[in-house]
């Protein structure tokens, strides 16, 4: 759990609709690395894409980034974890 949004670090991605979430670092850098497996996603089988998928998830943490989205009742970010 985060307190705030200052607690949230340039390698977290914010889950989440609208501009503010584009914007975040994290969120950057996570589309740029989506964009950079599309080629090979769009060519592996419809079995193997999870994998690439679970692997953009993998590099994002290793860097320190977490999988965030904000409770609307208490306002604290919190981790999605793997299911989301």
């Amino acid at each position: 759990m985060c307190d705030s949004l200052g607690d949230v670090n340039t390698c977290d991605v914010l889950c989440g609709l609208g501009g503010g979430f584009f914007s975040q670092v994290g969120n950057c850098r996570f589309h740029k690395l989506v964009q950079d497996f599309q080629p090979t996603y769009l060519l592996v089988r419809r079995k193997e894409k999870p994998l690439l998928a679970r692997t953009i998830v993998l590099i994002i943490r290793k860097r320190g980034g977490r999988f965030l989205k904000k409770d609307d009742d208490t306002g604290e970010m919190f981790e999605v974890g793997d299911i989301k």
